[in-house]
């Protein structure tokens, strides 16, 4: 999927969370959205996934060329936010053919869909053990795996590694650069860790709700 994003504005009354952001995110690659808190960086995802709506501006999405319908669009949008929606009373495996159901899988696909992406994500040793059991990192795998159930061609991630310690954090990072490497998986993360864009195509600087930087991250660092 390609996201072009042109002169967005998101305003709550007269405060302007969001100003004149122009920027395109591109099929396959990996982009990091980066920026201290309260940047506008939520905002700005929450209005690429669809659940809050723009003040002015104009956004489209497109896949080959063609723009994605209303009523398709989070066919084809993977979205795993800052907190989880799993059950923790659950087994991992009982939380992804419960969330595979809403996406009209059987159990038969929801198995077919976790083998594409059991390798990059190692929680095959996982399903059986409960979702409330699990580690912080552990739990972000999990979660990933619940957002590619339905083979979507984007992945976007709302500060996925807050809260994890450093080895977890660098475990997740490894499973989401090979989504995205290997797996040909177009990624747009949300997080405030500099060290963390090291792996992305392109990063994307917000402060005070304006775009400050659209680049290379070794052209941000010589910035």
């Amino acid at each position: 999927m390609k996201i072009t994003l042109t002169d967005i504005q998101k305003k709550y009354g007269d405060f302007e969370v969001l100003t004149g952001i122009s920027t395109e995110f591109e099929e396959g690659k990996f982009y990091g959205l980066l920026g201290p808190n309260g940047a506008g960086k939520t905002t700005l995802f929450n209005i690429l996934i669809q659940a809050t709506h723009k003040t002015s501006g104009h956004i489209e999405w497109q896949i080959d060329g063609d723009k994605v319908k209303a009523d398709t669009f989070y066919h084809h949008v993977g979205i795993v936010f800052q907190s989880s929606r799993l059950d923790e009373r659950l087994t991992v495996e009982e939380n992804l053919i419960t969330r595979g159901a809403l996406y009209g899988l059987n159990k038969r696909q929801v198995f077919q869909s976790l083998k594409k992406f059991e390798e990059y994500l190692s929680i095959k040793e996982l399903r059986t053990r409960r979702y409330g059991m699990l580690s912080g990192g552990q739990k972000r795998k999990v979660d990933i795996a619940r957002a590619l159930l339905h083979n979507p061609s984007i992945l976007l991630l709302d500060e996925p590694t807050t809260g994890l310690d450093p080895k977890s954090r660098n475990d997740l990072w490894e499973a989401i650069y090979e989504l995205n490497k290997k797996a040909k998986m177009t990624i747009i993360l949300i997080t405030h860790y500099l060290e963390e864009m090291a792996f992305c195509d392109r990063l994307n600087v917000l402060i005070q709700g304006k775009l400050h930087y659209s680049g290379s991250v070794e052209g941000f660092i010589e910035k």
